[in-house]
């Protein structure tokens, strides 16, 4: 029996952890053992709660083991690892970004990408065509309090990425959103660094608000999580975040370098508590379509076609 690799299965990351429902559901309905491949040593401790922890190898063992019969499943990040090429089984390849990595590996036999977004940018750039799987939201651990009865004054902002330009767009934001909104109290959604996913949940269902400042990512799995809790949402769409982001609907976004309208998105929301409920009801229903069970559902049809195998029940 053929054995699947899944790169970077246990890193405690959101992409890492698709990747790693990719590993089960190859194992639940088409028999394959599975084994996670950590790219580098992994200190950090696990942020989800796992239904199953897979064997553990390093990249060299993988590739000492592997057969052509085995599969490979690696997200974009590792493109550097040259597995595309090196790896001698099927390789299948989940885009869930189009910023971390320099170069994207192109020799692998399949790609789906997570978003619109990160498919036109896959085609454009490296000629790439691909189907789209969006990422999905895990349930809250407990129903969130209603809306009206979360603090009216208080915000969440959600940041990604370390640079001095990172550092660089959040203080300039937040400079200007301190003086357009001095009775709002700003809070970062990780205040105390990284936290296990539930207490995460946990924390976005407490408030009514999330200021969104990642300037790009290929989905945006946090406003989404939000927005499945009912949290208004406002900020940049991160590029990705077009998947699911309908401005004047389910959020107020706007596009990298746009800090005026982050700003004025912002306090819009933020001072307009018909609006902001508004865009929290519609975030709900929005979140809605992104469950774990449509996404397992695509991702067996779409193993189905690559293995040209019938799932099991």
């Amino acid at each position: 029996m053929s054995v699947v690799y899944v790169v970077g299965a246990h890193i405690p990351a959101g992409g890492a952890y698709m990747a790693y429902h990719l590993g089960l559901l190859l194992n639940r309905h088409f028999g394959r053992p599975v084994v996670s491949v950590d790219p580098r040593r992994i200190d950090e401790d696990d942020v989800f709660e796992r239904e199953a922890a897979l064997p553990r190898i390093g990249i060299e063992e993988m590739l000492a083991r592997a057969g052509t019969a085995d599969i490979l499943i690696c997200n974009p990040s590792f493109s550097h690892f040259g597995l595309g090429l090196r790896f001698p089984g099927r390789t299948l390849s989940y885009l869930q970004g189009f910023n971390t990595y320099p170069l994207l590996d192109v020799h692998f036999e399949r790609y789906v990408c997570v978003s619109r977004f990160v498919a036109d940018y896959v085609r454009g750039l490296y000629a790439i065509d691909a189907k789209v799987i969006p990422a999905f939201v895990e349930a809250p651990p407990e129903p969130p309090p209603p809306w009206r009865e979360r603090p009216a004054r208080r915000a969440l902002v959600h940041t990604k990425g370390a640079t001095l330009l990172h550092r660089a767009v959040e203080d300039e934001v937040m400079r200007r959103l301190r003086s357009r909104c001095p009775d709002v109290s700003f809070e970062p959604l990780l205040a105390q660094g990284r936290v296990a996913h539930d207490a995460l949940m946990r924390r976005l269902g407490q408030h009514r608000y999330l200021i969104t400042l990642a300037p790009a990512e290929g989905f945006g799995l946090v406003p989404l999580e939000a927005m499945s809790l009912s949290v208004a949402v406002a900020g940049f769409d991160g590029f990705g975040g077009r998947e699911f982001m309908v401005p004047g609907a389910n959020c107020l976004v706007t596009r990298y370098g746009d800090i005026d309208g982050v700003v004025e998105r912002a306090r819009r929301m933020l001072l307009d508590d018909a609006l902001a409920a508004s865009l929290a009801h519609d975030g709900v229903g929005t979140a809605s379509r992104y469950t774990r069970a449509a996404f397992e559902r695509r991702w067996i049809d779409e193993f189905a076609e690559f293995l040209d195998e019938r799932p099991r029940a």
